[in-house]
């Protein structure tokens, strides 16, 4: 079986995990979902996860019985490629209406996958991948 695009099938299990009140998910294994997983447990949106021979345990986090994951979207598909620069980061951190300052994105930077945060910090853009909220 192969999948065309396994951050993708990643994020779907996450959510469906989710929705279902499940505490643990398989994953399949990429460096992309490695990466993207080290984001969102350093940022506090997962428990954890362990890295197996062909997949990914992922620790799912829950607050008050609510998933820790509200809403979680992905940007990146081959015919929309989201580009945003650091002045449009910059736009979207200062303006308080478009996410009040709840949601993170992660983009993909020739420093590595980081947040819009970390983004920020060291004044480059990247290509959008996912927002979490």
């Amino acid at each position: 079986m192969t999948f065309v695009n396994l951050l993708n099938d990643s994020i779907i299990r996450i959510k469906n995990s989710q929705t279902n009140k499940q505490r643990k998910v398989s994953l399949l294994k990429s460096k992309l979902s490695i990466n993207i997983l080290k984001v969102l447990r350093n940022e506090g949106y997962l428990r954890g996860f362990k890295i197996q021979d062909r997949t990914i345990e992922v620790s799912l986090k829950y607050y008050k019985d609510k998933p820790a994951i509200q809403n979680i979207k992905y940007h990146s598909r081959l015919s929309n490629k989201t580009n945003i620069s650091y002045k449009k980061l910059t736009y979207i951190y200062e303006d308080k209406t478009i996410n009040s300052g709840l949601s993170t994105m992660i983009l993909s930077t020739p420093f590595g996958i980081l947040t819009n945060f970390e983004c920020l910090d060291r004044k480059i853009g990247g290509k959008l991948i996912l927002t979490v909220l």
